[in-house]
């Protein structure tokens, strides 16, 4: 696809933005699997506030409804959030972008995804191995949802929306009216309020000399530590961690979050540099 919306922000300043014709900086646009990301940076929130005891907790203390499928007994949320959790996801056509297409299309359309959580099967040992799909990260949507009795989008709004200066709404796509944010695709945002979320990771979650996210939180996110990665991606090896993109080669330290088609939000600390950019 083309660019819609491609803005540099550095040392706090916009230095380039070009938007598409019938685009600017206050059409809102869906970044689908940049969606992940921002679920991660409000796993990270629910376990400050202790609405999550531990990563290492089971989903099913969270969901107990998911009981009747023996394929969640022993799902942690760190698994989820490794996209480790083992459970099985339609590779139908062959091939990762296929596969990522079938899968992300079957949970961006489906009316009912807790139906669908309820009948999926576990192909491998939980924590084992790394398969990219939207089953783990909607899990976590749906886990956030009962650790804190909101829904992802007032927690969101409460958390982090309100106060990091943003200049528009966001908002959340569910599967039904009431039903469960698809967190894992259906997140829609402006370029100028998705580069304050980068702002805010660049400041180490520190916003106008407020801790918004903890500085911890930030930290773990975006550094792999000596977890040997499962996933490379790019020139840059970047592996997938934590719902975020974190190159493994070249000159280290920047991370992104990426959805398909190229909707991307990438964060490079040693320059100081915010890029959004946005595609068809």
């Amino acid at each position: 696809g083309h660019l819609t919306a491609f803005m540099v922000i550095r040392n706090d300043s916009i230095i380039y933005q070009t938007f598409a014709k019938g685009y600017s900086d206050s059409t809102l646009t869906t970044i689908f699997s940049g969606a992940k990301s921002m679920i991660s940076i409000l796993i990270g929130q629910a376990l400050a506030d202790g609405n999550i005891k531990s990563l290492e907790d089971k989903v099913l203390q969270y969901i107990p409804e998911l009981k009747s499928n023996p394929a969640f007994n022993n799902i942690s949320i760190k698994n989820l959030l490794d996209m480790k959790s083992g459970l099985e996801f339609q590779d139908a056509f062959g091939g990762i972008l296929k596969a990522f297409f079938s899968d992300e299309a079957k949970y961006y359309c489906t009316h009912d995804m807790k139906a669908e959580l309820m009948k999926v099967k576990l192909v491998n040992k939980p924590g084992t191995v790394w398969k990219y799909k939207s089953i783990d990260p909607i899990l976590l949507g749906w886990v956030l949802e009962k650790a804190t009795g909101k829904t992802v989008a007032q927690y969101f709004q409460e958390k982090l929306w309100l106060k990091i200066g943003t200049q528009h709404n966001a908002s959340w796509g569910l599967d039904h009216p009431g039903g469960l944010a698809n967190v894992a695709s259906r997140f829609q945002v402006t370029a100028i309020d998705l580069a304050k979320i980068g702002r805010l990771f660049l400041n180490k979650g520190l916003y106008n000399g407020q801790q918004i996210i903890p500085e911890t939180w930030v930290d773990q996110s975006i550094h792999i530590g000596i977890e040997k990665p499962a996933s490379a991606k790019g020139w840059q090896k970047s592996a997938h961690h934590y719902l975020w993109w974190i190159p493994q080669e070249g000159d280290k330290g920047d991370y992104a979050a990426e959805g398909m088609l190229g909707q991307r939000l990438y964060i490079d600390p040693k320059t100081n540099t915010i890029i959004v950019q946005f595609a068809d």
